[in-house]
């Protein structure tokens, strides 16, 4: 399932009673029902379970993880979260898909941060410091999570508007937030690679297991693969205007990188076959 898809599913199953267990029982399956994923209960400072099917789903109770929560990002394949509790401190919480239901600290994490990404499978994560203006590398996820290098971003304009990093941990891509156009590539010897200048940078994701990413321009309603990022940077155009795309907002991949999902602003989500191009679009009534 794409993470954007899983997000639209978590925030409609907001809407749903919850499901009848003990509080902070461990995120296990209920007489064998399906789990969409996780979502964060903001008013609690936890995270809670989202039991059955598109359509028919119901949130279960939230888990006692002994920290309050306050920004959880859940990895693709819904086994574990990396969250940012409501002291500053940046943890890893297992789900019962990994067999770990702890609360692990990310060892040498700065505090507070900003912004969490987390690469395609999972393996890595990147975290933004707004105060810092920095980038710190974890991996080793989500068992043995620690920072392996931060990345100083004190000699570029503007704070970061998104980030992306890949599977390895070894590429962060990420762009301005002042509209300046700035897609840029941070290589493993720290050196920065300024990417082909876009309208309008809006959203960006690495492939899985690989240096290929999405980018999302929008001002000219595109989205484009680039191949071997870190190298040639060869563009592909993948959607645009006559895909009834407009004003993209997020890009993702499926989990076996085959299939590129579109968010646009105005509800419209396009799901493309990146082998034959064959797309199909389908309407949320959603913002």
């Amino acid at each position: 399932m794409p993470r954007w898809l899983s997000c639209s599913i978590q925030l409609a199953a907001l809407l749903m009673p919850a499901s009848l267990g003990a509080e902070g029982s461990p995120p296990r399956q209920l007489l064998n029902a399906p789990v969409l994923g996780y979502v964060l209960d903001a008013s609690r400072g936890s995270v809670r379970p989202i039991w059955g099917i598109p359509g028919a789903s119901t949130l279960g109770q939230p888990f006692q993880l002994g920290v309050a929560l306050r920004r959880v990002e859940v990895s693709a394949r819904q086994d574990y979260a990396l969250a940012v509790t409501a002291a500053g401190e940046v943890v890893a919480i297992g789900f019962a898909a990994s067999g770990d239901t702890g609360v692990r600290q990310v060892a040498g994490a700065a505090p507070g941060a900003d912004r969490i990404a987390l690469s395609p499978m999972g393996r890595a994560a990147a975290l933004y410091s707004r105060a810092g203006n920095a980038v710190q590398i974890v991996t080793g996820l989500p068992a043995a999570p620690s920072v392996t290098r931060t990345v100083d971003l004190s000699t570029l304009p503007g704070a970061l508007a998104a980030a992306a990093v890949n599977d390895e941990g070894a590429l962060l891509a990420a762009f301005s937030e002042r509209g300046l156009a700035l897609l840029f590539l941070v290589k493993p010897d720290e050196s920065v690679q300024f990417v082909t200048p876009l309208g309008e940078p809006a959203a960006l994701s690495f492939l899985p297991n690989g240096r290929d990413a999405l980018v999302a321009d929008g001002r000219e309603n595109t989205v484009y693969l680039i191949r071997d990022l870190a190298g040639a940077a060869a563009a592909t155009l993948v959607a645009g205007e006559a895909d009834a795309i407009s004003r993209p907002v997020a890009v993702e991949t499926s989990l076996e990188g085959d299939r590129a999902f579109v968010a646009g602003s105005s509800g419209t989500i396009l799901a493309v076959d990146l082998a034959t191009g064959d797309r199909t679009a389908l309407t949320c009534r959603c913002t």
